[in-house]
């Protein structure tokens, strides 16, 4: 008979085997095949796995129709000029002002941070261990995310997938890295909606249940962490796209950050290598960290 832990473990391990179904092309490829450009087919999978849970054995038979990479040729300066147009053409509003979306990201998230910060009172000691967990709790969702569904088609989660495999990896590649224009913004920073997605369906539950069930100040240091965190992600992966040259891509920091993520737009690495925006932390503890000359 299956006990409550062994259903909740089971569901846990099909709902991730389910999320890392291999989306990629099936053929065997290495680091000295050609990069694959966002060209995505259609194509069929079906993937059985066995798992012991408590000392049960079950069998799960998954068949999918999902997106694949189908490996062509390498992105051209001309191939990337006509994704750059066709995303230009589709997703940036006429009257949209790159100026005006960076500060209202900068904007909406220290407006929040300030009031977690004026909502604490009587903050003990143990409790200022929230900012570091959730600092690494956010950087683990920021690996995963990127490593999931971002560069994995799923069904529930497909808008993600299009918009950063399939057209932001196309609007910049390694050897072209960089904004043309201010309207660019668009194609890094997060749309505002998104912005109020993730914050509504994401902070606030996990915050209310540390209100309710640790205390009010562990709630608002969550809070307060975690759009922190998620500025700087924005502000980092920002930096990257600016040219080199820049007041901010010549910061040691960023300039240094820069180079993992330069890597990560070849199309020969990027699902596999430099998942981290902000700090490798989950990269190296994963194995996927990924150098120049490595």
């Amino acid at each position: 008979m299956r006990t409550a832990p062994g259903v909740v473990a089971l569901i846990a391990k099909l709902v991730h085997s389910i999320a890392v179904l291999p989306y990629t092309n099936p053929d065997t490829r290495t680091d000295t095949d050609p990069p694959m450009m966002a060209q995505w087919v259609w194509d069929n999978n079906t993937d059985t796995r066995m798992y012991d849970v408590f000392g049960r054995s079950y069998t799960l038979s998954v068949s999918l129709v999902y997106w694949r990479a189908s490996p062509i040729d390498v992105m051209t300066t001309e191939s990337v000029a006509r994704a750059r147009a066709a995303f230009r053409e589709s997703r940036i509003p006429e009257r949209y002002s790159g100026p005006m979306h960076l500060a209202t990201v900068i904007g909406f998230s220290v407006v929040v941070a300030a009031t977690s910060l004026a909502m604490l009172d009587g903050v003990e000691s143990a409790e200022w261990l929230t900012i570091p967990l959730t600092f690494l709790y956010c950087n683990l969702a920021e690996y995963l995310g990127h490593r999931g569904p971002m560069h994995h088609r799923t069904r529930f989660l497909a808008g993600i997938f299009q918009r950063h495999t399939v057209e932001h990896h196309s609007f910049f590649t390694d050897e072209a890295i960089s904004f043309d224009s201010p309207r660019d913004y668009r194609a890094v920073l997060f749309p505002p909606i998104l912005l109020v997605f993730f914050f509504g369906f994401f902070a606030v539950p996990v915050g209310a249940i540390l209100y309710l069930l640790v205390s009010p100040n562990v709630c608002y240091l969550f809070v307060f962490t975690a759009i922190l965190y998620y500025l700087n992600y924005e502000l980092f992966h920002f930096s990257y796209h600016l040219d080199p040259q820049s007041r901010l891509g010549r910061l040691p920091a960023i300039r240094r950050l820069r180079r993992n993520h330069v890597l990560h737009h070849n199309k020969a690495l990027m699902m596999r290598y430099n998942f981290n925006i902000t700090y490798p932390i989950c990269d190296r503890l994963f194995g996927t960290l990924y150098r120049a000359g490595s």
